[in-house]
């Protein structure tokens, strides 16, 4: 904000972004405008009204509102990109998105700042995300550096052909670029052409030995020589306690568990873990009093009362599992069926409460407000989701949503999407909880980083698919891990029953299925179903008194 304006057309500018950020544009504009009836220099309410107005269609009014910005301080684009990025820093997605759409405005090819927004986008799992990326490289055909940003987006938006197309370009531009042969790496193995993903992680370590990523992405795809492992192990005697050590103690534990070196796996595996622990300072306190909070909140007077309100649509199916449950081969599965669409980790419930926040602003606490919103806007929400979903696989019957920390927002789905279908998977505690311990996710997993926390979120866990069950049996499908290697065919058939489906062989062959997968089962579900279920968590037991003791009687 500029220093020297007037107090009052702080605060109405500050009114003015929470009106914009929560889609009452109508009120946002008006506020701007009184921003400027106090302060007719402010650069950055003029940017802002410009930015409404292009986003409106008047095209003549945006360019008067960006020129006044403009001339009153040109630096202006440059400032809102700086914002941007703390934004981001601070994980402030919606906001970072708002400041790159203003940038934007003001510098509409500026490829660094539409990048930025493509980034903050997918963060949001917006669908745009994907164009905003296409756009930047187009932009900037010669930037090695944002060619591989924009490939990024694009996969994790699954647009994993385009996405492979710029990491290749980003290879030719910069052949020596180790960067460029990781990217396109980290493509292929989500693609599922895991030989080429292994020979192009190679072939970044040949450009850059001491490349710690691509040391534990290779991990997951092959067993060490142990020549590498003394390459590793020298990495890490000067690496530190930053990210380089934690991917590399990581893989270690991986090549030593391949040698069945079980307590140097452990030792370095306990190490990786506690240097992420430290850093992410999870509290599970915090994860079990929110668990309280949603079990008493949404009870069965609740459903009972507004049941039905929302929107009927039986297109999303919710996989909900801890992960390395087993969430993403039933994911896997379903999405085999011609008639369904597997989406993966895609933050839709996110979305759905921010229209939440935005069409009831008057209800602060999020509980609270699933009691007192009204039924035709629980139909809206429904239905913005529905066309979000309908634009991600335009056809399909249904859309699956395999993120984990959906477990706490079940009942809030439920009243949005009555209809909707939830897939609980279980597997052995002991068995689940080791192999999260075991992985360095790509995205947080705060609890599982501590063998305790591990025990801990695992029974809130159960406590919470244990009421939902309770009150939601009709919506409701537990997938048993171990039943399903048990018996492939029933449990397979059972789950395409339940979401709706007439049964289709495919399914069986889900290891065929071509599609996107970007979780850390991703090699996993390449393969055919195992023959027995794993019981890796046996090599470690006399290491594993922290998280038997959290499980208790869960752990038998």
């Amino acid at each position: 904000m500029l220093t020297g304006m007037p107090p009052t057309a702080a605060l109405r500018f500050e009114a003015a972004q929470a009106a914009e950020l929560g889609g009452r544009l109508a009120e946002a504009e008006q506020l701007y405008r009184g921003v400027l009836t106090l302060d007719p220099t402010h650069a950055e309410a003029h940017a802002a009204l410009g930015f409404l107005a292009l986003r409106g269609g008047r095209a003549d009014l945006s360019q008067s509102y960006l020129g006044k910005a403009r001339a009153l301080e040109p630096s202006l684009g440059d400032r809102l990109a700086g914002k941007a990025e703390a934004l981001v820093r601070e994980r402030r997605w919606s906001e970072a998105a708002q400041a790159w759409q203003q940038a934007l405005a003001l510098q509409p090819r500026n490829a660094a700042a539409l990048i930025g927004l493509a980034e903050a986008l997918s963060a949001l799992g917006r669908a745009e995300a994907g164009q905003a990326a296409e756009d930047a490289a187009t932009l900037a055909t010669g930037d090695v550096a944002l060619q591989l940003r924009a490939a990024g987006v694009l996969a994790e938006s699954g647009v994993l052909g385009k996405a492979a197309a710029l990491a290749e370009r980003a290879r030719a531009l910069a052949p020596h670029e180790p960067a460029a042969a990781l990217r396109l790496g980290q493509i292929r193995r989500d693609q599922g052409r895991l030989t080429e993903a292994a020979a192009l992680f190679r072939a970044a370590l040949t450009l850059d030995p001491a490349l710690a990523e691509a040391w534990l992405y290779l991990s997951e795809l092959e067993r060490f020589e142990p020549a590498d492992i003394d390459r590793m192990e020298a990495l890490l005697s000067r690496a530190g306690d930053g990210a380089a050590a934690v991917s590399l103690l990581f893989a270690l534990g991986k090549a030593y568990d391949d040698q069945g070196d079980y307590d140097r796996a452990f030792a370095r595996l306990e190490r990786g873990n506690g240097l992420m622990a430290a850093r992410l300072r999870y509290d599970p306190a915090k994860d079990e009093a929110w668990a309280d909070r949603i079990i008493a909140g949404f009870d069965a007077k609740l459903f009972k009362n507004r049941g039905g309100q929302g929107e009927a649509s039986r297109l999303p199916v919710l996989i909900l599992g801890m992960p390395r449950s087993g969430s993403t081969l039933a994911e896997q599965i379903l999405a085999s069926h011609p008639a369904v669409h597997g989406a993966g980790e895609i933050a839709e419930v996110g979305n759905m409460l921010e229209d939440l926040a935005r069409l009831h602003p008057g209800a602060v606490d999020y509980v609270a407000a699933c009691r007192t919103v009204p039924p035709e806007v629980l139909r809206r929400i429904g239905a913005a989701s529905v066309a979000r979903l309908q634009v991600l696989a335009p056809g399909k019957e249904r859309v699956t949503n395999k993120t984990p920390g959906n477990v706490f927002h079940l009942g809030f789905v439920h009243l949005v999407l009555p209809e909707a279908r939830f897939v609980e998977t279980r597997r052995d505690p002991l068995e689940t909880c080791f192999a999260c311990w075991r992985m360095l996710f790509r995205n947080g997993v705060a609890f599982s980083y501590d063998l305790a926390h591990l025990g801990r979120y695992y029974k809130l866990h159960d406590r919470l698919m244990r009421h939902w069950r309770a009150l939601l049996p009709d919506r409701v499908f537990t997938l048993s891990y171990e039943g399903l290697v048990a018996d492939q065919e029933t449990v397979s058939r059972r789950l395409v029953e339940f979401a709706g489906l007439a049964w289709d062989p495919a399914c069986l062959d889900f290891h065929r299925t071509q599609r996107p997968v970007m979780t850390a089962s991703g090699a996993q579900v390449r393969q055919p179903l195992a023959k027995t279920p794993s019981q890796r968590w046996r090599n470690y037991e006399r290491h594993l008194g922290p998280l038997i003791e959290a499980l208790g009687g869960d752990a038998l």
